[in-house]
């Protein structure tokens, strides 16, 4: 009769050591697969699927990534600066320029948040009810950003000095967003002209560009139809910001500049998208692929 007892603990010991073993395992498998958990894992959206390098006389080296989730970002390091800007398929933007020993100026428009500029811990939104133009000056400074500018800035005077006849170039929208972004943080530190200079040389390099009839690249042959929707969307956009700054004009002084900043905030986020729908179309046919 004991031995039957003893028997039988041994038995329900051994069953019950199991359980507790296999619940063990099921409990560290569904932690390892909670939203907590899965969000140490990087992310796919984050990574790209296709990048390549570019390269333009006068400018310098930069990379292009298309991202899993069609997001296109563009990067240039140099010694001076890092450059970095993402944009999504609707224009919506973050653009960030550091450099060693200082703080990063992070830039975001283009989304439901509006305009908003960032450094270190000082964060500022413009909007239409208040004129933050220049508490936004203040942050945008730096050697970085000063780098930046001053690289670009040497190439668009490039660009402003060519006298003879031209034709599309495959790696004109890339050329054009520098510029753009380069003067869009002009606006911000307080240059109220420098989109309207970018934006006068960019269109007539572009109407002159459509009046001539010269031999394209094979690049630019094989994506003609990209090209002409980028022009189309990049004129169109133009238009745009010219009735902005018109109704821009017509508020209260004091809330001009506020407004000017809006303004080229949806101008940049226009053109934009029209180099991300040129990217979609055409790929990275015109970079060294990485």
């Amino acid at each position: 009769m004991s031995r039957e007892i003893v028997l039988g603990l041994v038995l329900l010991l051994t069953l019950f050591g199991n359980e507790a073993r296999t619940g063990v395992e099921l409990n560290e498998r569904t932690s390892a697969s909670t939203p907590a958990a899965m969000r140490t894992r990087p992310s796919q959206q984050d990574s790209s699927r296709l990048s390549g390098i570019g390269r333009i006389a006068g400018l310098g080296e930069f990379t292009v990534a298309l991202l899993w989730d069609n997001r296109v970002k563009v990067a240039m390091t140099t010694t001076n600066f890092e450059f970095e800007r993402i944009t999504s398929e609707s224009g919506e933007t973050a653009i960030t320029v550091r450099g060693s020993g200082e703080e990063t100026l992070t830039i975001h428009f283009g989304g439901p948040d509006g305009l908003s500029v960032e450094k270190g811990d000082r964060a500022i939104r413009v909007t239409r009810s208040a004129d933050s133009s220049e508490a936004v000056r203040r942050l945008v400074g730096g050697r970085a950003i000063t780098a930046f500018r001053q690289q670009v800035g040497q190439y668009e005077r490039q660009l402003a000095g060519e006298t003879a006849g031209r034709k599309p170039d495959a790696m004109d929208p890339f050329a054009y967003t520098f510029m753009l972004t380069t003067a869009f943080i002009g606006e911000l530190a307080g240059d109220p002209n420098a989109i309207g200079r970018s934006r006068e040389l960019i269109r007539r390099r572009v109407l002159a560009a459509r009046g001539r009839s010269q031999q394209a690249s094979f690049t630019m042959r094989q994506g003609e139809n990209c090209w002409m929707t980028y022009e189309q969307a990049l004129l169109a956009n133009d238009t745009r910001n010219t009735h902005c700054l018109d109704s821009a004009n017509n508020v209260a002084w004091y809330l001009r500049g506020a407004e000017r900043l809006l303004c080229g905030a949806e101008f940049l986020s226009g053109a934009y998208g029209a180099e991300s729908s040129y990217v979609t179309c055409m790929g990275l046919a015109a970079l060294k692929l990485a």
